[in-house]
């Protein structure tokens, strides 16, 4: 005999157990599985298509992730239903278990793959030389103020000198991203060790710091040399501000991958391209040895920056992977501009202030080599995990 006294889910029939399974649960982990398996797709056709990237890759990349945060709300909303309507069971077939699994699968796509969108649609709004300090996306720089506390002897330029003045201010705003490339280094070192990275990570991450100090200073001396002007950075207090990483450890990791990826990997790469080749441009010896300078130093911060993603993606796994393949996704054809008027076509390029042209070209190397170098790192995680 029934017993009515019983809480409600005790007077259910114990053959419900072995009912089919739920098919709106079925559904609901289709579309979550979905969600997380289609970026991984969309990143193995990007290297397929890799020589015509611009054409076909950047518009699967899109594609995907579009159909990833399709897939990933669809399974949400269907996990979520199932949910309030399979009441509690003793471990029922097909219901509340798959309800969950789909909640849990359709979060992690839609949710990390929405992250690498946003970090690398905010990190990429403009472009700026190597790794740079942000709050809220806008590069925060130091201001100037009369001091010679970074101006060491150098060589005198030879630049006409009708053009001294506007080349050194252009000098002047390198040195100021230089500068602000310090206390972004010494935030990527506190996040690392907030991880529990490997030594050489942090040291790397120490060596680029003090390799943007030589260069803000050597970026100071060579506009001082131009107009003999004793200018130097104000004090930083939004150096030290700033808040930490996430205490959730998958989501820290995937945030500093994918700032790993935007600033160093690519914004460092395009830097050392632009450099490399301005560098062949110049015809001032001063401007020509500065510029040799930099673009060793940022290639090897680019290397640096590629380890720090490799190494998060190790630890954090497919979560990383779906911020990466979020964050490739986003990633602009076009960046806009930030020369002085005069620069845009080139006509200071002999002085080592680049043109118009030679960002986008080596932005646009830049990006197609960094997405497949993404697509292969996470097809080498699938395959590791399958």
């Amino acid at each position: 005999m029934m017993n009515h006294d019983a809480p409600p889910y005790r007077q259910v029939d114990p053959s419900m157990a072995a009912t089919p399974p739920n098919p709106r649960a079925a559904a609901a982990l289709r579309f979550s599985v979905a969600a997380v398996l289609t970026m991984p797709v969309a990143v193995g056709l990007t290297v397929y298509f890799e020589r015509s990237f611009f054409r076909y890759g950047a518009w699967l990349l899109l594609a995907g992730a579009v159909a990833a945060l399709g897939l990933g709300a669809a399974g949400l909303r269907r996990g979520l239903r199932v949910l309030r309507e399979v009441p509690a069971f003793p471990r029922p077939q097909g219901g509340r278990g798959r309800g969950v699994a789909a909640v849990a699968l359709g979060a992690v796509g839609l949710l990390f793959g929405l992250l690498g969108l946003f970090l690398s649609w905010v990190a990429t709004m403009s472009f700026s030389r190597g790794r740079q300090l942000r709050e809220r996306g806008r590069e925060v720089l130091a201001r100037l103020h009369p001091s010679a506390g970074w101006i060491a002897p150098t060589q005198r330029p030879d630049a006409p000198e009708a053009l001294r003045r506007a080349l050194a201010a252009q000098w002047r705003v390198n040195a100021q991203t230089e500068h602000a490339s310090v206390a972004a280094f010494a935030r990527l070192t506190l996040d690392l060790m907030a991880l529990g990275a490997p030594a050489r990570l942090v040291d790397a991450a120490q060596e680029d710091a003090r390799d943007e100090v030589r260069h803000a200073a050597l970026c100071f001396s060579h506009a001082h040399q131009l107009d003999g002007e004793a200018v130097g950075p104000a004090p930083f207090p939004e150096g030290a501000a700033g808040g930490r990483r996430s205490r959730v450890r998958s989501l820290a990791l995937a945030t500093l991958a994918v700032d790993s990826l935007i600033e160093g990997a690519l914004n460092e790469g395009v830097s050392a391209r632009v450099l490399a080749r301005l560098a062949r441009r110049c015809t001032d010896p001063a401007a020509a040895d500065l510029v040799k300078t930099l673009a060793a130093d940022e290639g090897k911060h680019a290397a640096h920056g590629w380890d720090v993603v490799a190494w998060c993606l190790s630890e954090g796994r497919t979560p990383v992977a779906a911020a990466l393949c979020g964050a490739v996704a986003a990633l602009p054809e076009r960046l806009k501009a930030r020369q002085p008027d005069a620069a845009r076509d080139g006509a200071w390029e002999p002085y080592g202030v680049h043109g118009e042209a030679l960002e986008a070209e080596a932005w646009a190397e830049t990006r197609a080599s960094v997405s497949a170098r993404v697509a292969r790192l996470v097809a080498a995680h699938n395959a590791d995990t399958r």
